[in-house]
Parts: structure tokens; sequence; C-alpha cells
């Protein structure tokens, strides 16, 4: 059938139409305000071509979609899926990015998870494998050296295999396997389990991280210079170090004092630095093994405005402490400290905050280590004492507004904060390891950075010419859909723009290009595309 039949149409404002349109055409709906444009072309055709192919999948999948409404219609005939491209206003994902938006990012990560160079975040030393022995005697240096940091008491060590890294299900039938292996203790999430005893249910929808126990050893300074507890133990730490490299993929964990991780994949002999074996996960921002750990991917943090919070012309008293102006009156224990503070710290909370010395306003507002004693009653009545440390009112709101329980806190003291580059990846997303693996000496977010117009003639002819002959039988594939898609974009007019741009700052018919950009890319066929 090479056309769609509409008959009967009485969706919203449609007067029971009937309608034929060729298919394979760019067909355009045109009429004056309110004559039912949309109500046929999204209201009826699209709602009716989604709602049918929503009905043809599994109703586990039927779940996550929902179905559409059945549109006022008699019959549709010759329809296909339906794909809509609405113009909206804008996107309010902070996550989201020209790259996500149109999956030129996800290949790039494909890109580099193949063929990127990994190198030391700190040395720039481009990293390579580490070979078992070499594991072994970075375990044994590294405890020592623990034990040695505080000789009073004999330390305990794990060696770990991490068989799981924030990863989806429940693993029923994994925990089985490592049962019938032998093993008797695992990490799941942090938490230790015992596998003959404990009955472990996980959610499948949840992320989740799996360590296996393989050993666990006391050492002690005394033994430290015993040789052959020394041999022996080089013997059982080679043992289960094959063990875990065999399980996790090359993977060993020694859990002392700190977690430190240690890879047959990738590591620098300079800094003591292992890396797990690169792949498109680790390129993610969105995901905890790319994302910067301070500004979870975001690239801007949150932080408190000292000039928003305080009111110079008012005393503390008066209310010159901006976010606590409905609270300060209220008998809570940091209001109590507040006072103790400014009365040690010879703050008069009846004088104008301006006339607070740049000293005293330093500590106001960003704390001490000075210890105070608070006297007060408890919830209960009962008079009590308690020593604590004067924060700081930045810290102290900070705080409140990322640790809010209800969200009250959240809304008031949001008003007092501001949007900053983060300072740790600034502004680009991922954490220093990942940024570290390159192609022709660019990280992912160098060529994300780069305008369209220059990264289409870069990914297209420059790169591959600068490729070896197997990183060009590997990444070939790869190149081509990125090149097909920033091609895309770059014919709907959208070449000025930056893979890394926010989807948020993008105006509605810029959305609207990159979402036909993606689609067309996608390679879809026998699809009905819906514009507005």
């Amino acid at each position: 059938m090479d056309q769609i039949t509409i008959k009967g149409a009485r969706q919203h404002n449609l007067k029971n139409i009937d309608v034929t349109i060729p298919k394979n055409k760019l067909v355009i709906i045109t009429g004056v305000s309110g004559s039912g444009k949309s109500s046929l072309a999204f209201d009826t055709l699209y709602a009716e071509g989604q709602r049918r192919y929503v009905e043809s999948l599994s109703a586990y999948a039927r779940q996550f979609l929902g179905i559409m409404e059945k549109p006022d219609v008699d019959l549709i005939e010759g329809l296909s899926p339906a794909i809509s491209i609405d113009q909206k206003s804008s996107s309010h994902n902070p996550r989201s990015t020209v790259g996500t938006i149109t999956e030129v990012f996800d290949y790039l990560r494909l890109l580099f998870a193949r063929i990127g160079h990994p190198h030391c975040p700190h040395c720039h030393l481009e990293i390579t494998k580490l070979s078992l022995d070499e594991i072994v005697d970075r375990i044994i240096k590294t405890s020592t050296a623990d034990v040695l940091m505080d000789k009073s008491k004999p330390h305990a060590f794990l060696l770990l295999s991490p068989i799981v890294r924030q990863k989806k299900g429940e693993f029923k039938d994994l925990f089985d396997n490592i049962r019938t292996k032998g093993y008797s203790k695992v990490f799941v999430d942090k938490k230790e389990f015992d596998l003959q005893k404990d009955d472990i249910n996980l959610l499948k929808t949840n992320k989740h991280s799996i360590e296996v126990v393989i050993e666990s050893f006391n050492l002690t300074q005394k033994e430290i210079k015993d040789t052959i507890y020394i041999a022996n133990l080089r013997s059982r730490i080679t043992a289960s170090s094959e063990q875990s490299l065999a399980l996790s993929d090359g993977l060993v964990i020694l859990r002392g004092q700190k977690d430190t991780l240690f890879s047959e994949n990738f590591s620098c002999p300079n800094c003591n630095l292992s890396l797990p074996s690169i792949e498109p996960r680790m390129f993610s921002f969105n995901s905890p093994l790319g994302a910067c750990e301070k500004c979870k991917g975001l690239g801007t943090i949150y932080k408190i405005d000292p000039d928003q919070i305080i009111n110079k012309k008012l005393s503390i008293n008066e209310g010159g402490i901006l976010p606590f102006n409905k609270v300060y009156f209220q008998d809570t224990w940091f209001i109590r400290l507040l006072k103790q503070f400014c009365e040690e710290e010879g703050i008069d909370m009846n004088k104008p905050l301006s006339e607070v010395d740049e000293r005293a306003m330093k500590l106001l507002l960003y704390g001490c280590e000075t210890v105070y004693r608070v006297v007060g009653k408890n919830r209960f009545g009962k008079d009590t004492t308690i020593h604590e440390k004067f924060l700081g009112l930045v810290p102290e709101f900070e705080k409140r507004f990322f640790e809010s329980q209800t969200g009250a806190d959240e809304v008031e003291v949001g008003r007092y904060m501001r949007e900053e580059q983060c300072d740790k990846c600034k502004g680009r997303r991922l954490k220093p390891e990942v940024l570290a693996v390159t192609i022709d000496e660019k990280n992912i977010m160098d060529m994300c950075d780069d305008s369209i117009s220059n990264l289409r003639p870069y990914i297209m002819e420059k790169l591959p010419s600068k490729l070896n002959r197997y990183e060009k039988e590997v990444g070939s594939l790869i190149l081509k859909e990125i090149g097909t898609r920033v091609s895309f974009l770059s014919n709907v007019g959208l070449a000025y723009l930056t893979l890394s741009r926010a989807a948020k700052t993008l105006s509605g018919g810029e959305l609207q290009r990159i979402r036909l950009a993606s689609q067309i890319g996608s390679g879809l066929t026998g699809v009905l595309y819906v514009l507005d």
C-alpha cells in the first residue's frame, strides 16, 4: 500500500474528515490557526501510529512506554510506526548535550574505548599493562606502607575480585556460580554477605557492584621483618591475585585503610596508579565510572554566594543572616552554637554586620577549628551539653541544600546559591583518568568542544590518515557513523554548534533540527515522520 487512508477523523476540532496521504513523500498540511493541522498530524496520525507500535511490544516493554489514547477516528489504513519531532522550547535535563541527543557522543565513547591511548593523569606517561608479578610486588609494597604508618596494631587486609561494577541485575545465577567455586563471602555495594548463610536479594532495576573475597591476611611490623613469613605471604598473594584476575577480567582490589585497585590492563609505574580496562561506560558523564566525582558529571556545581546570605545593614538579631530569617528565633542546636560562637569570638549580635571586622566575618562565613561548649535542653526537656566545631555559615547552608530530606531547605537555601564551573574537571564533566585517554593527542572532550564545522573534516579526512593499520581496521566503521551524523547536523544548518553544548541553552528551532538530524542519521526505514 503506497498511501495512508484516513476516514471519519473527529479528534478535537476535526469535522469528520476523510483524507488520503501518499507515502514516501514530503507532505505539508497547511491552514489557518485552529483549522486542525496539529489535530490531524499529531493527535491522529502520530498518536495512532505510536499506539499500534507500542501494542505490538511485550507487556514488559509496554510498562515502561505507556500507551497513547486511541484517537477519535473511524479508520486508518497503511499507517507505519510514527516518530514525532515537535518544536519544544528547551530541554530541562542538565545532562543532555548536543552529542548525547544525536548519539554522536555514544560513538565517540566507543571509538575511544577501542583505539584510545591511556595516559597517567598526573605524569602524562602512556600507561601500560601490569604483569602478575608486578601486581604482587605492589600489593606487598602498599600493605607494608600501611603498617609502617601505624606500627601500634596489626593491620587486616582483604584481596577482592570486582566481578560486577555498576551494573543492573539480580545476579542470582552469578551468586550460585561463585558459591559452587568455593567462595564464601562477597561485598555487595560495600556491604559484606556470607554466601552460605545470607539470602541476597537485589533490585534488578538498580546498579550494583559485587566483589568476591579471595584472601584475607594480617600484617604487623614484626612480620614485615620476617623474610620467611613474607615469602610465604607472597606465595599466597600470588595465587589469590591469579584467581582474582581470572574472575574479574584482570582486576584485583587490596582493601586496607582504603581500596587500591590493581589492573592487569593499565598501570603507571611512576605514580602507582592503576586503571580498570577501558570500556565505553568509562567515557560517559552519566555513569559513576566516568563522571567527575565532584560535580557528578554536570560540569557545574552550586555554591553559596556569601554576598547574598548577609545583609550588612542589619545585625544578626535583626535578621542579618537572610536564610535564618524564618528559623533564627527557634531554639535549635545550631542557633545555640551560633550564639556561643559569637559570644566567644567577640561578635556583637546587636550591631550591624557591616561593623564586624574582616577576621570575624571570615570566621562567621567559613568557620574555624575551635570546639565550643553548648548547653541547652534536648527534645525531651533534659539539660544537655555538647562540644562542637562551628563550621561556618557557608558550609552549613551548603550542607542543608545538598542533604535536604523534605526539599524545604533546598528551596529556601537555593535562592542564595550560584552555579559555577566545577573547579575539579573545569566543566569537562569527566574524571581526570578518562580525559587522559587520547587519540591523536586529543581527548574525548577536546573533540566535543570543537565546532561541528571543524569536527566534520577532521573525523572524515584528517584523523583516518593519522591512524595505524590496526586502529583503522577497528575504528573505520565507528568513524563512518560519526561522520554521517555530524554531516546531517551540518546539513541542517547547525555547523556552528559543539557536541558539548548543553541542551538547555539551545533554542526550540535548534533542538528540533538536532532531533531531525538524529532521526535521519539513525537510518530507519518504513517510518512515518511527523514534523512540527
